[in-house]
């Protein structure tokens, strides 16, 4: 009954382990549950895991809504707007001057 641990990837973070709100998965988290999406949706588009986009959330202050599954033909168009992978260099800009600017550091 040995446990197998698997090792978590340190995505978006500094290397003292603090979050880093400049980084593109942290931005892209945030934004992504601004337009209410699910938590497993939002770490499947990012790269986080589960347990890491509440903890982002919760420290920016705000709270995961959890009402879209990216189903709907608009959620689509948002998803495949903001995927970690599809995002061009240009939103990845705009969207750190929205993000990072409320955020007390």
């Amino acid at each position: 009954m040995n446990a197998i641990k698997t090792k978590v990837e340190r995505k978006g973070l500094t290397k003292s382990n603090r979050i880093d709100w400049t980084d593109l998965h942290n931005i892209l988290c945030v934004q992504l549950a601004e337009y209410g999406f699910h938590g497993q949706l939002i770490a499947n588009l990012t790269g986080l895991t589960r347990a890491q986009v509440y903890t982002r959330i919760q420290k920016v202050g705000r709270k995961l809504r959890d009402y879209r599954d990216g189903e709907t033909h608009p959620a689509r168009i948002v998803t495949k707007k903001y995927g970690i992978r599809t995002i061009t260099p240009t939103i990845a800009t705009q969207l750190r001057k929205q993000v990072i600017t409320p955020i007390n550091f």
